[in-house]
This record gives C-alpha cells, structure tokens and sequence, in this order.
C-alpha cells in the first residue's frame, strides 16, 4: 500500500437563471500498490516486430509499405519507435478520427493495436476502410498482442517497464479472472459513445488505483444527460470521472492537461480538476430531465479507477466501461456541475456502532442550494 487519502466530493447543482446550487457528497479512501519487473517492454515489442512484422514483403525498410517497422543500422530500435508514436497513420481513414499509429495511453484510438486486435477485444471492431489485420496470415499470440495493447495504455515510453509479462503469461494460459465478464453494451448510434479504460492486470490479492487522461476531443460544446459505468460485480472499489479544468475556469489554462503524463498513472490530479461522477458499483446516473452536464470544447477528462483482486491464486483483468449519453448544446434549461469539497477530520472508530457527525458542506455562499442526490462512500 503505497498511501492512504480521504475526501468528500460533493455535486453542485446550479439553475442558469438564478444559480442556485446543488451538491453530491461521496467520502472515500484510495490505497496505491504497483508490482515492478525488469524487462524493458518496449525491447519486447520491437523484437517481436522484427519476426512477424519487418518481413521483406510487409514492413522491412526496403518494402514498399509506407510503414517501416525494422530501422536502419545502429538507430534501427529508435526510428521505428519514432515511426510510430505520436504520428499520423497514412491510412485517411483513421486520421480522419483522430487515431496515431501509436496513441500514447489509448491502445483503441492506436492503428497499431487495432490493425493486430483482431479476436482479442469485441470492442475493436476494424472498419474496411482502415485495412485488414495484421499481420494477415497471423502469427502473433494473444500474450503478445496484450503487451502491445499494455505498452500504449501505459504512455508507451521508449525505456522502462510498464507490465510483468510473467502476469500476462499466467492469465493467458488459464489461469485468469474477469474483472468485467459481461461489458454493458455501447450507446446506440447518434446518442453517445463508450469508453474503455484497461484491462490492466493484477497479481492475486494485489490492490491499485490509477489515472487515465482521455481526451474526448469534441469540437464543440455538448451536453451529457446520462452517464453509465459498468464496473462488474466483485473487484472494483470505486471509479470517478474527473474532467480537467477549461479554459477560463478558475484562472486556469487550456493546457493544464499537459502537465500530468499519457497513460495509467498512479498520480491523481485533484488541484486541476473538477468533479463529475463517482460510482461504487456499476450504475447509472440519469440525470433529471431538461438538465444536463456541459462540456466546452475540448474537454478532457481524468478517469480514476481503483481495483481489489480479491482473489488469492488467479490473475485479475481489470478494466471498466463508460457510457456518455449526449444531446446537442443548448437543450438542457439547467445546468447541472459538480464539485469537491475535502474533510479529512471525520473518524469512524472501529466499534462497530453507528457515528454521527455534523457538518456544513454547503459554503457560505448565499445562493440557494438544492440536493439531488447525497450518496457516502467509506473505508
């Protein structure tokens, strides 16, 4: 356990016309743990590539393929790195969605990982216009399209480690649990989008709780009336949705985002963020009607999940599902935002009885203050 953090979050509930407020209250804890290995990951797929990717008729430097996954001489490892992270795809399809070759921190907006996906994840679904898989006679395990998938979610950095490929191994040879079996199906075209965050894996008994930069990319304001998030049934113990301050909010800048690295991250973000939604178990908020969340454009969202492998001998896959259900701008009559308020002197002995407390968590401000929802979340 690397540190221990209590807090309340509370939801601000504020009318256009005469911005009364309204707040949600959540109290919980957060533990932090991560396992280390020694195998320079990045080394791993790069000598995997050499087999069954830099062939002399698919991506050697002498191919025709516009994509060179073996190098030239002493820099060979380094120019294929760069050939991939952070660049545009020439496919014009995938471009055009904004997806990398390598998306530091987003395996599925990564052509890279989608091209190699193939029967690995139902949530890639590869579009004609991107390609076929690859590479197309096969050829890589599962074991070693996970570590492509594992390196892009965890920033995908030239050096270092980000994943134990004894763990990867141990779940792909059976000895494995779902920490999501049965994921919540998508939105429906037109009326929002999913996002995935994970899988990661964890040993048994091990205990985490990461960050995830995602950034939405909307090209202008939208609204959210409803947001879903499956967390499966045993092993996640909380998963909030941040959104990291716009411009104008606060004082604070555009790219107060850049400040906080790609990919799952142990460090959380709460002086640059706002509250949106937190969850203990899989459920959905519905907002009420005429009301909604409001994004400026180019939002960008933190999502924080934290997950116990309860179980003593399997390997967890952890992963979660979001929902975001939007409406054009301009629908919704309220507003609706939210807020978080810190309390760190509350104590719950361990009696066993119950314990009651007071406290103003409205402010002073003199705006009428309307609940909608009060939940509590403890340790």
């Amino acid at each position: 356990i690397g540190f221990m953090l209590v807090f309340f979050i509370f939801l601000k509930y504020k009318f256009i016309k005469d911005m009364s407020k309204f707040y949600y209250s959540i109290l919980f804890v957060m533990f932090l743990s991560i396992n280390g290995t020694t195998q320079n990951t990045w080394d791993l797929i790069y000598t995997d590539m050499q087999t069954s990717c830099a062939t002399s008729s698919c991506h050697s430097n002498a191919a025709a393929s516009s994509l060179d996954l073996e190098g030239n001489g002493a820099t060979a490892q380094q120019d294929v790195y760069n050939n991939l992270v952070g660049t545009i795809p020439t496919n014009s399809f995938a471009s055009g969605l904004g997806y990398k070759r390598v998306y530091p921190g987003d395996p599925y907006k990564s052509s890279l990982f989608r091209k190699v996906c193939d029967d690995l994840d139902d949530f890639v679904q590869l579009d004609p216009a991107e390609g076929g898989i690859m590479p197309p006679a096969g050829g890589l395990e599962a074991k070693q399209k996970e570590l492509i998938r594992q390196w892009i979610l965890f920033g995908a950095p030239a050096t270092g480690t980000v994943v134990d490929t004894a763990i990867i191994s141990d779940y792909y040879n059976g000895n494995g649990v779902d920490g999501v079996p049965n994921p919540i199906n998508a939105p429906d075209e037109g009326d929002g989008y999913q996002i995935k965050l994970g899988p990661f894996f964890m040993e048994p008994l091990d205990e985490v709780e990461y960050f995830l930069k995602y950034k939405i990319e909307n090209a202008d304001t939208i609204e959210i009336h409803k947001v879903d998030v499956d967390l499966g049934q045993l092993y996640s113990h909380h998963f909030i949705t941040y959104r990291f301050r716009n411009q104008g909010e606060s004082g604070q800048s555009a790219g107060v985002p850049n400040n906080y690295n790609e990919g799952l991250r142990l460090d959380n973000a709460h002086n640059d963020v706002t509250f949106v939604t937190a969850n203990q178990e899989s459920s959905t908020i519905d907002l009420p009607d005429g009301t909604s969340f409001r994004w400026l454009p180019q939002t960008v969202l933190d999502l924080n999940t934290h997950y116990i492998n309860y179980d003593q001998n399997k390997v967890l896959k952890a992963e979660n599902y979001i929902n975001i259900y939007t409406q054009e701008s301009g629908n919704a009559v309220q507003l609706m935002e939210t807020d978080l308020y810190v309390n760190p002197s509350i104590a719950i002995p361990a009696t066993g009885q119950d314990i009651q407390f007071t406290a103003n968590i409205v402010g002073t401000s003199a705006d009428k203050a309307y609940y909608w929802m009060i939940t509590s979340h403890t340790h």
